[in-house]
């Protein structure tokens, strides 16, 4: 009937997101009538930001480089940073510091509150 595309396989994928976004393995229980998935928030309050930035650069697979770490730490200082003093600060070029922040973007963890002029950056609480 073609109703299963591969057997186990949402599992092993829920394995993989669980990890991207930093939750512990969740404790599944079954028997031959029924099944259940436990799930466990962290506590990512209690984590200062620093240990955050270690536990997302140690659980992604793909790494923060070093330039990335920088810039989260420059936002972390100040939210208003900008691309100039981003560029001025580590010492590449605007072009490397839009790139670096676009992958960080996409990482999912930065985003931009508000407009260019005026907005701000946030750092992710969630990974």
């Amino acid at each position: 009937m073609d109703l299963v595309e591969e057997i186990g396989s949402g599992l092993m994928r829920m394995d993989k997101m669980m990890e991207k976004y930093l939750l512990s393995t969740p404790t599944i229980e079954a028997n031959d009538h029924w099944f259940s998935i436990a799930f466990t928030r962290p506590d990512l309050q209690k984590m200062s930001i620093e240990q955050r930035i270690e536990e997302y650069q140690r659980r992604v697979s793909e790494k923060v480089s070093e330039n990335q770490l920088k810039i989260l730490g420059a936002i972390k200082e100040n939210k208003f940073v900008t691309v100039i003093e981003l560029k001025n600060k580590i010492g590449i070029s605007e072009k490397s510091i839009n790139s670096n922040l676009k992958k960080l973007k996409e990482k999912r963890s930065i985003k931009r509150i508000g407009p260019a002029k005026g907005g701000y950056w946030e750092i992710i609480e969630n990974y």
